[in-house]
């Protein structure tokens, strides 16, 4: 690209039940189609009253800002907290979204989500993951991508050791049984994941 995508102007979109379609010079534009994916932005456990929060723009392993499409209908998402009270927040809700919003924006709705939440004493991991669509999803957040990269897979290795399967059998999953996948570039933060077979047995919190 000649040009940065950041900042484009604002498109309204004609919303029905499963397209969407851009408004160009005051009519709908047919010609044009995005499928409905409904997902949520933002998706992050909040801090004590009184204390420093980090940007609405930015992520770490409490969630954040993640613009990943796997925060969805149906998705089991394990989320660590950060206080007595359990509290969290979720915002940022797109009709449909390519993963780490690329252009600067989604398609920007408002939503009314419904879930249900379970205290889960035995995640598979001690940071933000997923399961959803038969995998579960491991998110490295780092200043680099190396830095990424190390994260997720390590998170995916400890999820395996802490189940009993031995060192070498854990590194031979992960070198043949899983996949990377980039979603988020740039800073403040680069979010990358890997996928690895669903457990069994894991209660979270299911949107």
């Amino acid at each position: 690209m000649k040009k940065n995508v950041v900042g484009e102007p604002v498109i309204f979109w004609k919303i029905e039940d499963d397209f969407c379609y851009p408004i160009v010079d005051n009519q709908i534009d047919r010609s044009i189609a995005l499928k409905k994916a409904l997902m949520i932005g933002c998706l992050r456990s909040a801090d004590d009253l009184g204390k420093a929060t980090i940007s609405s723009l930015d992520a770490d392993q409490y969630g954040g800002n993640f613009d990943c499409n796997l925060f969805k209908q149906g998705a089991l998402i394990f989320l660590p907290i950060r206080n007595d009270n359990a509290e969290f927040y979720i915002g940022d809700v797109h009709y449909c979204q390519s993963d780490g919003e690329i252009g600067g924006t989604g398609i920007e709705i408002t939503a009314e989500i419904k879930f249900s939440a379970h205290l889960c004493l035995t995640p598979i991991h001690r940071d933000l993951h997923v399961i959803a669509d038969d995998f579960v999803y491991f998110f490295g957040i780092g200043p680099t991508i190396e830095d990424g990269i190390i994260k997720a897979f390590s998170q995916g290795y400890e999820a395996l050791t802490l189940t009993g399967i031995s060192d070498d059998m854990s590194r031979l999953l992960l070198a043949h049984g899983s996949t990377l996948k980039i979603i988020k570039l740039g800073q403040p933060n680069i979010c990358l994941l890997y996928t690895s077979p669903n457990p069994r047995d894991q209660r979270g919190s299911r949107m």
